[in-house]
């Protein structure tokens, strides 16, 4: 009996310490930040830099050069020369998703980030986001991001954190709210590489744009625990004339359309309960960010492309609406009743404001 009693106690101990040393030395493990590039050039320096200063010490910098056709792999080349942490990797155009999944496949950290090539972070991105994961036991890290548009930053007013289970079950309510860009995007965030690979969870390449909601949709729905946190170590850039937001096309409206399709389909699978609901939150975004970018842009026939936008997200709207906030509401009962001019005047006077 007491030997039995002395194996049990060994064995506890034991174990006891290997979760210590596991706690430990979170803040020691490889950490692996993926940044796709496409036609950086001007900005991409910026980028570099704010990675090589991190306050942690333990990671790569796999940079994805998409195809790029200004001096943006030349900088990479420059940067990488002297510092063993870069990584590069060259492919032909494929697009963002298919560079963050290349980023993925390499990636030798325990710990995936991304970091758009036009944007920065602080000194303390990585150990913002990878600190929690140590103290809270949780399966990823949200950080919410500084909104910086013409050089003026726009702070959220997300003042406390938040820690809790079942993101996926509380994605509606987090969505309304201003967690909503923060749950969406990929960068920010801190994820599990071994929930990645036991998964099999990519980035989309058949869609040119949500891809990145589908990403985390599917990411959160096999988690466990999740922390929201507000040190604002991302620095989200908007410029007139550079990126998808400040661009519109035809291809991008379809690529709407048919990412919408693929968010309902994730949803509807991993989301049992008020799915409905929260798909026509997402296409309230839809709307917005469809209209603001088609007035921030130089296309021609803006009118007849706004009714194809307004006419496709109304088909989509299919949940009766009383139930939403206020805004959501509106926006929803006028696209649904195909009450168009004052929707279309409401986004495009906020776009006024924001150039």
């Amino acid at each position: 009996m007491d030997v039995y009693f002395l194996m049990c106690a060994t064995s506890l101990c034991n174990l006891l310490k290997m979760r210590s040393r596991k706690g430990g030395s979170i803040l020691e493990k490889l950490v692996s930040i993926i940044i796709p590039v496409y036609n950086c050039e001007k900005y991409i320096d910026a980028c570099i830099h704010s990675l090589q200063n991190q306050t942690y010490t333990n990671y790569e910098m796999i940079f994805v050069n998409d195809g790029s056709r200004d001096g943006s792999l030349e900088k990479l080349e420059n940067a990488a020369y002297n510092d063993a942490r870069i990584k590069i990797i060259n492919q032909e155009n494929k697009g963002v998703s298919s560079a963050r999944n290349v980023g993925i496949d390499v990636a030798k950290g325990e710990y995936i980030l991304f970091v758009d090539a036009d944007d920065t972070v602080s000194t303390d991105y990585i150990t913002n986001l990878i600190t929690p994961l140590k103290d809270d036991d949780v399966d990823i890290v949200i950080d919410i991001p500084v909104w910086v548009f013409e050089n003026k930053k726009l702070f959220s007013s997300v003042k406390t954190e938040q820690i809790g289970a079942d993101l996926i079950k509380n994605y509606g309510e987090l969505f309304q709210g201003e967690y909503n860009m923060a749950l969406q995007s990929p960068w920010g965030k801190v994820y599990q590489k071994y929930i990645l690979n036991q998964y099999n969870i990519k980035f989309n390449e058949n869609i040119g744009y949500g891809e990145d909601v589908l990403f985390n949709l599917e990411y959160y729905s096999y988690i466990n625990k999740y922390k929201l946190i507000n040190k604002f170590s991302y620095l989200y850039y908007q410029r007139i004339g550079f990126g998808a937001v400040n661009k519109f096309t035809i291809q991008r409206l379809y690529g709407e359309v048919v990412g919408l399709n693929a968010k309902k389909n994730m949803l509807q699978k991993h989301m049992y309960l008020n799915w409905e609901k929260i798909y026509n939150q997402m296409l309230v975004g839809t709307i917005g960010s469809l209209l603001n970018a088609l007035f921030m842009s130089k296309i021609s026939n803006k009118f007849k492309n706004i009714m194809i936008i307004m006419k496709t997200i109304s088909r989509e709207i299919s949940v009766p609406i009383r139930t939403y906030k206020r805004k959501q509401y509106i926006v929803l009962y006028a696209a649904q009743h195909r009450i168009y001019f004052p929707l279309i005047m409401y986004y495009f006077i906020k776009s006024k404001l924001k150039s």
